[in-house]
């Protein structure tokens, strides 16, 4: 489970540093974002290749690419945050 992260950034901050070691060069792109009144949800890719020690394997040669579709979805509260 992810810890509670209240932001986008959060969680891809969050993201990054958990494949820092094995993938360094972890790259995201957000593909959409929609909402109605009360949620909004984004949906992207992260990305990158296997080249950083760290990970239950090691670096193969050569470098193998990881990628990773995701979705969230935040609740807006009455002010808009």
């Amino acid at each position: 489970a992810f810890p509670d992260q209240r932001k986008f950034e959060d969680h891809i901050l969050y993201l990054h540093d958990l494949v820092q070691g094995p993938i360094p060069d972890l790259s995201h792109k957000i593909v959409s974002i929609t909402s109605n009144e009360s949620q909004v949800t984004v949906v992207g890719t992260i990305s990158g290749h296997h080249t950083g020690s760290g990970g239950p394997v090691r670096p193969s040669s050569p470098p193998k690419s990881a990628s990773a579709d995701f979705s969230m979805t935040f609740t807006v509260d009455e002010e808009g945050r």
